[in-house]
């Protein structure tokens, strides 16, 4: 009987397995890069009615092997606090309209593309922005 118990429950748990696993990397390296993207970097883009800013930075510290095998994390920097992106703020003015700002972004080998857009879409130029990047391998 335990035979059989045993053989039932090996075939139920190697059925069950399809070769996908995780393991834990030792990602033991880490480089954080300061950038401050000025307000008359951002370029505007527009299909006529969707409108949204964006800015490409180089960095040549994002290279292949982070790319492939590293991570990227970015933060909008804030005097007395941090927010990791995408950051997502409510917003309203005095006359009761209501929008939202998105600051995400883009990886490549190379560089880094920050997008800001206002669910509004009216084009309004970014402030200048401090972004911390921080590159893990």
């Amino acid at each position: 009987m335990k035979k059989l118990l045993f053989l039932f429950l090996s075939a139920v748990l190697l059925s069950s397995c399809d070769g996908n696993f995780s393991y834990q990397e030792d990602l033991t390296t880490k480089q954080i890069v300061n950038l401050k993207i000025n307000q008359d970097k951002w370029t505007l883009y527009s299909d006529g009615i969707s409108k949204y800013y964006s800015s490409h930075v180089r960095m040549d510290e994002l290279t292949s092997t982070i790319y492939n095998h590293g991570g990227v994390i970015a933060y909008i920097d804030y005097d007395d606090y941090q927010q990791v992106l995408p950051f997502v703020r409510h917003r309203a003015d005095a006359k009761g309209n209501l929008w939202t700002t998105t600051i995400d972004y883009e990886v490549e080998k190379g560089g880094m593309t920050f997008y800001v857009t206002n669910s509004d879409f009216v084009a309004e130029a970014p402030e200048t922005m401090y972004i911390k990047v921080i590159l893990f391998w």
